[in-house]
């Protein structure tokens, strides 16, 4: 259950302001990671993988429409066929090299959050039923109640 505390700063006891309310809950434990100034910059800038992947299938559409130009008309021109040929060829090698550097960019991310999260080691002390016994406590106490039709977690943190 959340506690509820009145916080007064020190310098503004005499200001008048009403004090702000603090809500705590009870965390049963805290992971940190502890991470590296290049994983955090990692991550911080993100992935451009989302870029390339939009560029390869920018390519690859234009490829695949430039050649089905080609397959389905006849060109009465040396010169037309020649540029439809070389769009068509830089689109799939364009398109091909993007798709691969979103394949391996993407990997290289994941990797990273899974190194740092394989330096804490997972902690199994707690049995799966007593997980299952808090989520079922924590929905009886959510109900409502009959004589007030309101909230019970509600009505117990109003102050009075």
């Amino acid at each position: 259950m959340a506690k509820e505390k009145s916080v007064i700063m020190a310098n503004d006891q005499h200001s008048g302001e009403k004090p702000f309310r603090v809500r705590c809950g009870k965390v049963d434990s805290l992971t940190l990671y502890e991470i590296t100034d290049h994983e955090l910059e990692t991550l911080a800038n993100g992935s451009p993988s989302s870029i390339h992947l939009n560029f390869a299938i920018f390519f690859i559409s234009l490829a695949t429409s430039f050649l089905t130009a080609l397959l389905t008309t006849s060109t009465p021109s040396i010169r037309t066929f020649a540029v439809f040929v070389v769009i068509t060829a830089i689109g799939f090698s364009a398109g091909t090299v993007l798709l691969g550097l979103w394949h391996f960019s993407q990997k290289s991310t994941k990797s990273i959050i899974r190194q740092i999260r394989d330096r804490v080691p997972a902690d199994h002390s707690e049995p799966q039923a007593h997980a299952v016994a808090i989520q079922s406590h924590a929905l009886q106490s959510v109900g409502t109640s009959v004589s007030s039709g309101e909230p019970q977690s509600l009505r117990q943190t109003q102050s009075p």
